[in-house]
Formats: C-alpha cells, sequence, structure tokens
C-alpha cells in the first residue's frame, strides 16, 4: 500500500501544473529511498526461498513476494528517473524566467536613467562648465594677484581651496595632491568624441598661466580635446606647478 501511495504522489505531483524544482527534488529523494527498500525486499524474498526446507507453497509466495518488490522498485526507479528528469526541465525554466526578469529590469532601469539624462544632463553640464569657467577666472586672478602682493598681505587662497578646505599654494591636503573641479572633463550631451569642456586653450588655465598656482595636473591641449577615445588613456596628468612663495 505504501508504494501504491507513493506511486500516487508521483503521478499527482507530476500532473501539478503549480509544481516546483524543489517539491519535485524532494519527491524523488522519497522515491529513491523507496525503490532502495524494495530491493532489499526482493533480495531478502529471493534468499529466504532457496531455503531447503520450505514447504513448495512457501516458496511460490517467497517468490511471488519477490517479483512484486523487483516491480516496485522499477517501478520506483523509473519514477525517480522521470521526477529528475522534470527538476532539470523546471529549474532551466526557472533559471530562464530570472535572467528574463533581470534582463526586463535592467532595460527598465537603463531607460529611466536615459530619460533622466536626457532631462537633466544638458542643463547640469552647462551649470557645471559655468561653475568650472568662474573657477578659472577667480583663480587667474589670485593667481595675478599673488604675483606683485601688496605691502605686508599675505597670499591669497583660491575658491577651490576656501570652499573645499585645502591649501592652494601646495595643491594638498594632509601632504596629498587634491584633485580639482578647475580640472574636470565635461562630456557633451550629443555624441562626440570630444569633450564639451575644455573646448579650446583659450577657456582653460594654461599651465603657463598657473604657473604660481597648484592645480593637480596640467589641462590638457586643445589638440588632445579632439582625440576623442585617445584622451582617457593619453591624459596621464603631469606633476602640478607649485604656487610662488613670495618672501
Amino acid at each position: 500500500m505504501a508504494h501504491a501511495t507513493l506511486s500516487d504522489k508521483v503521478a499527482a505531483l507530476l500532473s501539478d501544473p503549480r509544481r516546483t524544482a524543489s517539491s519535485m527534488a524532494s519527491l524523488s529523494d522519497e522515491v529513491d529511498a523507496a525503490a532502495d527498500r524494495a530491493t532489499e525486499e526482493a533480495e531478502r524474498a529471493r534468499s529466504a526461498a532457496l531455503d531447503p526446507c520450505l514447504t513448495s507453497k512457501d516458496v511460490a509466495e517467497l517468490r511471488r513476494a519477490r517479483a512484486d518488490a523487483e516491480f516496485q522498485a522499477e517501478r520506483l526507479i523509473a519514477a525517480s528517473a522521470a521526477l529528475r528528469a522534470e527538476v532539470a526541465a523546471l529549474e532551466a525554466a526557472e533559471e530562464e524566467a530570472d535572467r528574463v526578469a533581470a534582463y526586463e529590469a535592467a532595460a527598465r532601469g537603463s531607460q529611466a536613467v536615459a530619460d533622466q539624462i536626457t532631462a537633466e544632463y544638458p542643463e547640469l553640464s552647462r551649470q557645471l562648465m559655468a561653475l568650472i569657467e568662474k573657477i578659472r577666472s577667480a583663480t587667474e586672478q589670485v593667481v595675478a594677484v599673488n604675483r606683485d602682493l601688496p605691502e605686508g598681505r599675505a597670499p591669497l587662497q583660491g575658491p577651490e581651496g576656501l570652499a573645499r578646505g585645502f591649501n592652494d599654494c601646495t595643491g594638498t591636503k594632509h601632504r596629498r595632491p587634491v584633485v580639482r573641479i578647475m580640472n574636470s572633463l565635461v562630456a557633451p550631451f550629443a555624441p562626440a568624441t570630444y569633450y564639451a569642456w575644455p573646448i579650446d586653450g583659450s577657456q582653460v588655465v594654461s599651465a603657463a598661466s598657473v604657473d604660481g598656482f597648484a592645480p593637480h595636473g596640467s589641462w590638457p591641449s586643445s589638440a588632445d580635446m579632439r582625440k576623442g577615445a585617445e584622451l582617457a588613456a593619453n591624459l596621464a596628468l603631469k606633476a602640478p606647478p607649485t604656487f610662488d612663495d613670495p618672501a
């Protein structure tokens, strides 16, 4: 009766549209254990039937028990194979469903960010370039003043040093070089092989003009700006020039 009940469970689960790989695998383990028990029962019946002291009737009953147990074992082994095959198919389907869900989530996320870029980046980049230009202009004024300081006045700090709390005279904080906003490269919204900022050498602080100011590295030249894809690899910024320290 136990085997029949287990066979019924197998048939019911195989026909259940809500079946899962985990439920199938669990039942398959149960079926494997039952098949092992049936095989052991068949072997015990075979060994018992060899007893020369048994009557013909007893031997016939044991042979029938052996045949029944062997059949049950074969049926259970076949059921386990069917369950294992279904587990593999369900796992593959579940993995594919996970891939589809991840794909669709990534597509939605990418489109959402693309929409945000379209809506926000043109104005953000415009504001950033305007701010960098103001930093550049104020920096050049500070550099010029510091080269010819009024009597008794200390060198001025540039706008980035004042705002961000580092020493513009050395371009460092805690003795480490500071990456400057003024050295930012701004990509254009429209696809291009050059940056929107700096546009050309006249719009950036050149290494010569900041001889007494210490940006972390020098601005790329106008020609470098046009190199596009090569720029990222070639933009190995030089050691920053140092601030003139008036005596």
